[in-house]
């Protein structure tokens, strides 16, 4: 009887050993795939935030190019030709009072500033203007075509001594544009250029006057295709008679 006990308090000993074994198996396994399922779901986590801050990550860390460039604008007109065309040339006699202030700036260069040569206009009120005498053949000329040659203008017989200025007026001035059929009318701002060149004519012989225009300096095309030509033009004085003077005049 006592046997048959011990027997069955074993048994039941066997089962509850048994059953501690199968209860703690399921909760570690439990314990075990919840681990997993929580390591995956961080690891999908993260992974869509690095999508998600990719391109972020990508302009604030990495480099790029950055590529410089430097161009010269083209032209955006062609100027082949300029056509002036003069309607008077004069030039200042100086009066008695004035010679001695013509001496001094005789030796004045041919570039002055507009402010001296207003100065010095106004210093040399009086005196006489002579109109010389042009040719209705040669008062119409292309700039472009004469650069480099004098082309006779007109000339005149006047009383020898000193004089002060000269002073050339324009009737028109047309610009030819590549592209363009035609001439186009220019504007302008003064058709008057007076140059303060002292200068003396010296009894019996020629004194020349040139006037040296710089084309590519004058033509001004605006935006709204507008031409403006401000002349710029120095003066050369020559004295005594010379072969290429003679052959402009002959031709």
């Amino acid at each position: 009887m006592i046997r048959l006990k011990m027997h069955s308090l074993l048994m039941m000993l066997v089962v509850l050993v048994l059953l501690a074994g199968m209860v703690g198996g399921c909760t570690v396994t439990t314990d075990t795939d919840s681990t997993e399922s929580d390591v995956e779901t961080t690891e999908l986590e993260t992974s869509t935030s690095g999508a998600e801050s990719g391109t972020s990550t990508d302009e604030a860390g990495g480099n790029g190019t950055l590529q410089v460039l430097v161009t010269d604008a083209p032209p955006e007109r062609e100027v082949t030709s300029v056509i002036v065309e003069v309607s008077e040339v004069q030039v200042h006699k100086a009066v008695a009072e004035q010679e001695q202030e013509t001496e001094q700036l005789q030796g004045v260069t041919d570039n002055q500033t507009q402010e001296q040569e207003q100065e010095q206009e106004t210093q040399q009120d009086g005196g006489e203007w002579i109109t010389i005498d042009i040719s209705e053949d040669a008062c119409t000329f292309d700039l472009l075509l004469i650069t480099g040659v004098e082309q006779f203008l007109g000339t005149s017989d006047v009383e020898a001594g000193k004089y002060t200025q000269v002073r050339l007026v324009l009737k028109s001035v047309k610009v030819g544009l590549a592209g363009e059929e035609g001439l186009l009318d220019a504007t302008v701002p003064s058709n008057e250029l007076k140059l303060v060149r002292p200068f003396t004519v010296v009894e019996g012989e020629t004194t020349t006057l040139v006037f040296d225009f710089d084309a590519e300096k004058m033509v001004n095309i605006t935006g709204a295709d507008k031409i403006i030509v401000k002349p710029v033009v120095k003066l050369i004085v020559r004295q005594g008679d010379s072969e290429s003077q003679k052959k402009g005049q002959d031709e």
